[in-house]
C-alpha cells in the first residue's frame, strides 16, 4: 500500500521522492520537525536527515 505524504516549506526539493520510508517513520519526522525528542520505544527514523 502506498500513503500518499506532502512536505512544504525550506529544504523539501519539488517532485521529490523519498525511497524506503515507513509508517513508523513518521512519529520521528515530526517530532524531529518540532523540536522535540523522539521516544526511545519508536521504531522509526526521523526523515528530516533525508530531506
Amino acid at each position: 500500500m502506498t500513503i500518499p505524504m506532502f512536505f512544504w516549506g525550506d529544504g523539501f526539493a519539488q517532485g521529490a521522492q523519498m525511497k524506503n520510508i515507513s509508517l513508523l517513520d513518521i512519529a520521528p519526522t515530526v517530532a524531529s520537525l518540532m523540536g522535540v525528542a523522539p521516544e526511545k520505544e519508536w521504531e522509526g527514523r526521523a526523515l528530516k536527515t533525508m530531506m
